[in-house]
């Protein structure tokens, strides 16, 4: 397993259309990535592998089309495997999506009818940049590991050409 930390930056809600023919009033966006697990069967205890977020409501500078400035961060934990040096890096079969769901804040929250809804995988967010340092990380120590094979035959080269000559 290994642990990375997802940052989402939200800076508003476009072209929101009326729901039921009342248009939006506060609308806000909740993220959510994974789901609740339970373990044991029926009655067993629940364990929380999922993240839920979401941002503050706002109306300005139009309902429809609101600003939204908001920072979410959180920690994700993900299976991993191995690379060619050992190092971990997430495995990308097993990424999770991020779930995006835009709501509107009603009759002092009686309502919070969804508006519309996206899913964003997750794969690439986190694979691509892992991999890139992977890969570099390969390239040190394969180049590493060529430089002490050359450095050490040309060691051996030395010492049996000073052992010839004396």
């Amino acid at each position: 397993w290994v642990a990375r930390e997802v940052e989402i930056y939200t800076l508003g809600l476009r072209s929101l259309r009326p729901l039921s023919l009342i248009p939006p009033m506060s609308p806000y966006a909740e993220f959510s990535i994974g789901q609740s697990q339970a373990q044991g069967g029926s009655g067993g205890a629940s364990t929380d592998r999922s993240w839920r977020g979401r941002t503050p409501q706002s109306k300005k500078p139009l309902p429809s089309s609101p600003n939204i400035l908001h920072r979410c961060v959180f920690s994700l934990v993900m299976p991993a495997r191995a690379t060619a040096s050992g190092r971990l890096i997430p495995d990308d079969l097993f990424a999770p999506s991020l779930n995006i769901t835009a709501r509107d804040y009603r009759l002092a929250g009686l309502s919070k009818p969804e508006l519309g809804a996206a899913t964003i995988p997750l794969a690439d967010k986190f694979t691509d940049a892992d991999r890139d340092d992977a890969e570099r990380a390969d390239a040190v120590v394969g180049a590493a590991t060529a430089m002490t094979g050359h450095q050490l035959s040309s060691f051996e080269a030395t010492d049996a050409a000073s052992d010839g000559r004396g």
